[in-house]
């Protein structure tokens, strides 16, 4: 039997990848986005998040984005990357409600 997850309704692994994507473009955005995330800002993403922490590490250290392949390869950057970390946010906030009631 297969169980439902009503958090993970609250996910979009476009947005994240979008966000990702314009991030690596222009990395001084990272720094604005962190005001809109979780304090674990990795939390927010619940599918790239791997590709999250990749990115944060490197520019919290002043290195250059590394560039994300793989599941991420042709990502567009969002075009409003500080509203899609708003959207991102407020997404965390209802998983952890959504597992929080149905436990």
């Amino acid at each position: 039997m297969q169980t439902y997850l009503e958090a993970q309704e609250y996910t979009t692994p476009e947005l994240e990848a979008g966000l990702i994507a314009a991030i690596q473009n222009s990395p001084d955005l990272y720094w604005e986005a962190l005001d809109f995330l979780p304090a674990r800002a990795v939390d927010a993403f619940a599918v790239h998040y791997k590709a999250w922490q990749g990115l944060a590490t490197a520019i919290e250290a002043n290195n250059s984005p590394p560039i994300v392949g793989g599941e991420l390869d042709g990502a567009v950057p969002d075009p409003d990357p500080l509203a899609a970390t708003r959207t991102l946010g407020e997404l965390y906030q209802k998983r952890t409600l959504a597992q929080l009631y149905q436990e």
